[in-house]
């Protein structure tokens, strides 16, 4: 019984680092090759008063050669956030843009934590 319990928890943790290998090659993917709709978890130091950490959602608004236009969501949150609240949304009067290189040393530095693709079809948001 204490042999199949060990091969259990041994399996388990081939499987979660698999999973975690298999996110963040996918994750590496949409930043080489950025589709409009893309969204970015941004993490910020010292934005927000209340709180040394802070994170923003950005939206790929639009792609240019090797410009993008990026669409910040209003809030910063306290924590990571996978889906924006009801009353929030992706401010496009607040655009601005960003070269793919940019976006590539952000995710390499882990100020990008977090990649999302197809991300309207999971969540609220929406632009304003």
């Amino acid at each position: 019984m204490k042999s199949l319990l060990s091969a259990i928890l041994k399996l388990s943790s081939v499987v979660v680092v698999v999973t975690f290998f298999i996110s963040s090659c996918t994750e590496q993917s949409f930043i080489d090759d950025p589709k409009v709709g893309d969204v970015y978890q941004i993490e910020r130091r010292n934005v927000v008063p209340e709180s040394e950490i802070s994170y923003q959602l950005v939206k790929v608004r639009e792609l240019k050669g090797d410009s993008l236009l990026l669409m910040p969501n209003r809030m910063y949150y306290h924590e990571k956030v996978y889906c924006i609240a009801a009353g929030d949304y992706f401010n496009t009067k607040a655009s601005y843009y960003s070269t793919k290189q940019d976006i590539e040393k952000m995710f390499a530095d882990g100020d990008i934590v977090e990649v999302f693709r197809l991300y309207e079809k999971s969540c609220l948001g929406h632009d304003k």
